[in-house]
């Protein structure tokens, strides 16, 4: 996608993917698009590859099937990385943008000097803390009855996620 990207003459791109639900044979999927559509593909992946549950557990779904409860609402532990912790900021793209551009010069040249795999072993590297819900003392695990309630709390860092059970 990057190559096509970076060509100037180039103006479709084939992909294709297969699909297999449980019990059914695989399906061949394929469709043909444009620059615009292969940029939104490359920055949603990009994003994607710096969730640590999208690098997450099989036998979890990444995250979509542990329940947790966020803001005393139900939800799952992947919705709340995917959407809810940068939702609940209510801060518009301009606004988002500022509060996280923070990196200092030698961490912008050490991000940009590394690789998409790079990216993935960072966020599964850091992917067993996203599991660690403090006070259970443990990764987490689908048989706890009762789920971890999620939200904000304001500390001495600006903001942080606390965990109370």
């Amino acid at each position: 996608m990057e190559a096509f990207l970076r060509d100037p003459s180039a103006e479709t791109l084939a992909v294709s993917g297969e699909v297999t639900k449980k019990g059914s044979d695989p399906k061949v999927h394929e469709k043909s698009i444009g620059k615009r559509e292969a940029l939104a593909f490359y920055v949603h992946f990009i994003g994607d590859i710096h969730q640590p549950l999208h690098v997450g557990k099989r036998d979890d779904r990444g995250g979509n099937s542990i329940g947790v409860s966020w803001f005393k609402k139900p939800s799952n532990l992947h919705k709340v990385w995917d959407e809810s912790l940068i939702g609940s900021l209510n801060l518009n793209f301009t606004e988002l943008s500022t509060f996280l551009n923070r990196m200092t010069e030698e961490e912008k040249k050490q991000y940009s000097e590394s690789t998409h795999l790079d990216w993935a072993k960072e966020s599964k590297a850091i992917r067993s803390k996203v599991y660690d819900f403090g006070f259970q003392r443990k990764p987490f695990y689908n048989n706890v009855k009762e789920v971890p309630s999620l939200g904000w709390t304001i500390g001495t860092r600006a903001f942080q996620l606390c965990v109370s059970g």
